[in-house]
């Protein structure tokens, strides 16, 4: 019945290999069987993956921002203020804009750009969050340790456009970040380029299994 439709949207879990690179045998999965004129992925994977799946046309990534945690900002939109979309030719993006038309209105800006920045605009965010969450139980510690208000020093620091508040919230019962997301595309990223090639991401990661650790102490 799928492959009776016009277009497909690919949403399956990639979660992490033992190794923390991406479990990709959903996504091998789902196209060792499907064939419709488009194929949408939605589903975060490694760069390069999409170019790796050709042999029919039209398979573009266009990676989702919703985000987990307490009530995420994009989970309870009708629509996303933008899309990437991952496309190597023109006509894909032409299709993917065709299909992604019909499910939003004009107010969506559609930002077009080759499938492996998509994928990578996708692990870079997630790693961008993952680092806020890390540099703000930092100082939530440097806080104590100064005698800082943490409150007031949230909405000074805050209120400057450039840092922004999502991601500062710090539990004491729950330090670091965890999550379905944040872990498991740190570790992918690390597991493709190497810890030599991505320190600040390496640091960032010890940290935080520091910070974890001491929910357990």
């Amino acid at each position: 019945e799928i492959n009776q439709c016009d277009a497909a949207f690919v949403c399956v879990p990639t979660p992490q290999n033992s190794d923390g690179s991406a479990d990709l045998s959903a996504i091998h999965d789902v196209f060792s069987w499907l064939r419709v004129p488009v194929a949408i992925i939605r589903s975060t994977m490694p760069p390069g993956m999409t170019g790796r799946l050709r042999g029919w046309p039209y398979i573009i990534f266009v990676p989702e921002f919703i985000g987990e945690g307490v009530n995420a900002p994009y989970a309870a939109m009708r629509q996303p203020p933008f899309l990437i979309i991952g496309a190597d030719e023109e006509d894909e993006r032409q299709a993917a804009g065709q299909v992604l038309s019909h499910l939003y209105n004009s107010e969506c800006e559609f930002i077009y750009t080759d499938a492996t920045t998509a994928e990578t605009i996708k692990y870079a965010e997630n790693a961008f969050l993952a680092m806020k969450v890390t540099f703000f139980n930092e100082w939530y510690d440097i806080c104590q340790k100064l005698g800082a208000d943490w409150g007031q020093f949230v909405s000074g620091l805050t209120h400057d456009y450039r840092i922004g508040r999502s991601h500062t919230h710090v539990y004491e019962d729950a330090r670091g970040f965890a999550g379905r997301c944040l872990p498991k595309d740190i570790n992918a990223i690390l597991a493709l380029l190497g810890e030599e090639n991505a320190p600040l991401l390496t640091a960032v990661r010890k940290i935080n299994e520091q910070h974890r650790s001491r929910n357990n102490a």
